[in-house]
C-alpha cells in the first residue's frame, strides 16, 4: 500500500501523527537559543511615496519638499535626506 492509500484509509492516525508532529515542533522551537537574533535599535526610518507619471523634478517639488518640510518638525530628527526620481520620492530620517 502507498503512504497516499494508508493515509486516506486511517484518518485517525494520520490526524494523531500530524498532531505529535506539531507538538513536538512547538516544544523543540521553545527550547531553542536565541543566540543568533543580536538587539538592534533602530534609529532610521525610510519614506517612500510613488507618483506615477512624473518627471524627478515634479516628485521633487509637489512630493519630496513637502514631505521634508512637514517631517522636519518630528522629535528627535538627528538627520533627513532625500532622493528624488522618476515617479519615486525616497527621504530617509535618522533619530537620536
Amino acid at each position: 500500500m502507498s503512504i497516499y492509500k494508508t493515509a486516506v484509509n486511517k484518518p485517525v492516525t494520520t490526524a494523531l501523527i500530524f498532531v505529535t508532529v506539531a507538538i513536538l515542533g512547538f516544544f523543540s522551537m521553545s527550547r531553542l537559543p536565541i543566540n543568533l537574533f543580536p538587539e538592534i535599535d533602530t534609529n532610521n526610518i525610510m519614506v517612500m511615496t510613488t507618483y506615477s507619471g512624473a518627471s524627478a523634478q515634479d516628485i521633487e517639488n509637489n512630493v519630496t519638499k513637502v514631505l521634508e518640510n512637514t517631517l522636519n518638525g518630528v522629535s528627535d530628527l538627528k538627520h533627513i535626506t532625500s532622493s528624488s526620481k522618476e515617479n519615486m520620492s525616497i527621504i530617509n530620517l535618522e533619530f537620536d
